[in-house]
């Protein structure tokens, strides 16, 4: 996914940005993406799920969709697993939970 990241955002096609949206919309292995890398696909109209903005640590674009529709937190991606099982880092996870994500999800 890290060679994939990094031709769109060379080419900066649009083509290119739908595929790294398509790759990333389960979430599995964006920790593995740099975020600043990963926040500049989006700037330039890659399109990010619950699954992805948590993995990727975007607290602020999760808390965006939560804000359009608080069903995203039980949103179940790949093996049923909930925004709150990619979230990057724990003080994050904390946060989700607070916003009324169950831990035992599935």
């Amino acid at each position: 996914m890290k060679d994939l990241l990094q031709r769109a955002l060379t080419s900066e096609a649009p083509q290119d940005l739908r595929e790294v949206s398509k790759a990333w919309a389960s979430g599995l292995g964006v920790r593995q993406l740099d975020p600043a890398l990963a926040r500049r696909a989006v700037e330039l109209g890659a399109v990010l799920t619950p699954h992805t903005a948590a993995g990727l640590g975007f607290t602020d674009e999760l808390a965006k969709m939560l804000a359009e529709n608080p069903a995203v937190i039980d949103a179940k991606g790949c093996d049923a697993c909930t925004p709150l099982h990619f979230a990057r880092h724990r003080h994050r996870r904390a946060a989700a939970g607070k916003r009324g994500t169950r831990r035992r999800a599935r």
